[in-house]
């Protein structure tokens, strides 16, 4: 890489620090970016690695790699030992290695903290998804975990049939919501999701209208729902579109837990929207848009951050306009979120510009949403 300064390179200085700040390196750290065929961006590598230094880090290296056929695929081993030796990974790739072997050893055994950039191509780092405040985000997603820690009971249900019940375990809730990231970590950047490993008695029926795209379904975007059943929080039935392919997942790659309701999540970005759909592969535009408040999904197989069941497979499905209870407590409202609505909330986002503006979600693009959502979502969400 050329030493000096790189044409357009000053377009990302903002966003690289904001990154860095995330990050929350230590003097001397050695840094690590990793980016692949599809999200290598000269400029862009260039400014990060000046953001880094400029923050008093050790040594900055770049490794590009050719994109994985599919995430949890194994990197080389030039890969992997470059991530033991580092301190700090910003993983613009397409590999997943917060949860494959691989970069659990690097966390676990080498203390590397890994941030998983969930705007993956340059050009999202100039979003408002991306630039949106820390402090403001993470006051949302704090207030989210501490209402979700306090019941003992959540229930989601939608206008299309979804009615799912399940337990809380105080102990056993994800979000992205800590002001300090520390070594060994995993960071998401920008952060902001909150769920809980589901408790029994966990029963009810899932309606899912979206398939996440890491494990390369016939589609993403489902043209008529998927139900799943769901007794003592196993998939007891699965019925609609796509109902055969999940199917013969679940029996070529899945093992004991791989039916286990595993996790219910949420986003609760203002400004999460799918950036690049049709235009990157569908898991650039889906990392963002499933940080969008009024998104739902949930997992069979694995346990949310490495609670239990463990298993091999982790398959994400999404619910769009949710209305989430915990206890007898409306937290999200078809769709809206009310921790919005909090004062505190809207006094942090007065320090940064409109509140009404910045805690209102951009409309989803013109024919994104299938037609079966349109009495339901379309005219409220679309342009």
């Amino acid at each position: 890489m050329a030493a000096g300064p790189i044409q357009g390179s000053s377009e990302f200085e903002a966003s690289c620090k904001n990154l860095v700040a995330y990050a929350n390196p230590r003097e001397g750290d050695q840094v690590l970016i990793i980016m692949d065929d599809l999200t290598y961006n000269e400029a862009l590598a260039h400014t990060l690695r000046l953001a880094c230094e400029g923050a008093g880090v050790g040594e900055v290296f770049i490794l590009k790699t050719k994109r994985p056929v599919v995430q949890w695929n194994e990197p080389g081993k030039p890969f992997i030992e470059a991530m033991k030796a580092s301190d700090i990974i910003f993983n613009f790739s397409g590999y997943r290695l917060f949860s494959q072997p691989w970069g659990l050893l690097a966390m676990q055994e080498y203390g590397t903290k890994i941030v998983r950039m969930d705007t993956r191509h340059a050009w999202m780092l100039n979003t408002e998804f991306a630039k949106f405040p820390k402090e403001l985000l993470y006051l949302i997603t704090r207030k989210t975990v501490d209402i979700v820690a306090r019941g003992k009971r959540l229930r989601v249900t939608s206008k299309l049939g979804m009615d799912l019940t399940v337990g809380i375990n105080p102990f056993a809730i994800s979000g992205g919501h800590s002001p300090v990231a520390l070594p060994a970590e995993r960071v998401n950047f920008p952060g902001g999701m909150v769920g809980i490993n589901p408790q029994d008695p966990a029963n009810g029926v899932l309606v899912m209208n979206f398939i996440y795209p890491s494990w390369n379904p016939p589609k993403v975007i489902l043209d008529a729902p998927i139900r799943i059943t769901i007794e003592d929080r196993q998939a007891t039935k699965i019925e609609g579109e796509c109902a055969d392919w999940v199917e013969q997942f679940l029996e070529e790659k899945g093992d004991e837990n791989s039916r286990t309701l595993a996790e219910v999540m949420w986003g609760n970005h203002p400004k999460a929207y799918p950036y690049g759909w049709q235009e990157v592969p569908p898991i650039d535009w889906f990392l963002i848009f499933h940080y969008r408040y009024q998104l739902l999904h949930c997992a069979l197989g694995r346990g949310i951050a490495d609670f239990p069941p463990f298993s091999k497979t982790h398959l994400d499905f999404y619910m769009i306009n949710p209305t989430v209870y915990i206890d007898s407590e409306v937290l999200i409202d078809n769709g809206h979120h009310q921790v919005l609505e909090d004062p505190e909330v809207i006094k942090v986002a007065e320090k940064y510009g409109d509140p009404k503006d910045l805690l209102t979600l951009p409309p989803l693009p013109k024919g994104f949403l299938p037609t079966y959502l349109k009495g339901e979502a379309q005219e409220k969400e679309e342009n």
